[in-house]
This record gives C-alpha cells, sequence and structure tokens, in this order.
C-alpha cells in the first residue's frame, strides 16, 4: 500500500528565498526612514518653540506682567523656557531639548518679553531657526512686534 503524503512546511530554500527578498527590502527602505524620522524631528521641534511662545504671550496676558523666554542653560539647543520677567529663576514652563541632530538658533532680534497686554516689548522682531541635522532646509519662526508667531514661508539654508 503506498499512501500520498504531502508536506505541511517550506523547505529550505524557499525560507532562504524569502529571508534574502526581506534582507533586500530592508536595506531599500531603511535610508528613506530616517529621512522621515529627521523631518519628523524638526516639525515636532518646531512646533514645541511655536508652542512655547503662543503659551508665554498667553501667560503675560493671564498674569497681567511681562513673561521673557530664555534658552535654557543659555544655550537654545537645550531648550527655551518661560519666566516672569521679574524673576528670572521662576520657571513657569519650559520645552525640551532639541531632539536628535535638529537644532534651534536665534538669528534676529532679541530673547522676546511679552507685557500684559500681548505685545512684544522690544520692538523689532525675533527670529528662530530650527535646522535638521541633514543638511536640508530649515524653518523661521518669527515672533513680530505685535507678539504673534509664525512660521516664515521662506525655508532658510541651513549649515
Amino acid at each position: 500500500m503506498t499512501t500520498n503524503r504531502k508536506n505541511a512546511g517550506f523547505t529550505l530554500v524557499e525560507l532562504m528565498v524569502v529571508i534574502a527578498l526581506i534582507a533586500i527590502t530592508a536595506a531599500v527602505a531603511v535610508p528613506g526612514f530616517r529621512g522621515l524620522i529627521e523631518a519628523n524631528r524638526q516639525t515636532s521641534a518646531t512646533n514645541s518653540v511655536i508652542g512655547i511662545l503662543n503659551f508665554a504671550r498667553s501667560e503675560a496676558v493671564r498674569r497681567g506682567e511681562p513673561v521673557q523666554v530664555l534658552p535654557v542653560g543659555g544655550a537654545y539647543n537645550n531648550g527655551l523656557r518661560v519666566v516672569l520677567a521679574s524673576d528670572v529663576n521662576t520657571v513657569i514652563r519650559r520645552i525640551e531639548p532639541m531632539p536628535g541632530s535638529v537644532t534651534l538658533s536665534r538669528t534676529g532680534g532679541v530673547d522676546p518679553t511679552f507685557s500684559g497686554n500681548g505685545m512684544k516689548q522690544n520692538g523689532a522682531s525675533t527670529v528662530y531657526q530650527v535646522c535638521p541635522g541633514n543638511g536640508e532646509a530649515g524653518v523661521s519662526v518669527v515672533v513680530n512686534a505685535g507678539g504673534q508667531t509664525s512660521r516664515d514661508q521662506v525655508a532658510p539654508a541651513c549649515s
């Protein structure tokens, strides 16, 4: 008597072919993910900077007294902090350091101080630049004399 037995499973050759295809796909996809991750880090950092600037302005209005936005430890890459203008040791809120290789710098004006009416006290616009670490174009965050925060439409070159 002979019986027909079907083999259930994969042969070693089939398994090696599948593993090779997965390796090739991963090798092609990983470099693309790096760019995507860096772009997301830059977007996240930009949104954090805009968020803390808007928070500082609303906090100045809520308290009815001047509030400043300063770099943590004197370095912008360490993050930004919101403090009372009358006591810079009173930290109201801060954002974390810049993620990954993203950098933050102030390229124009002075650190903003918002008065109790929401206006920026020191007149001229303040410009922050958020740059990714991959050499791509960055984003400028502008605080105008009225205290309004916006992204600059022209992406500056980052070095």
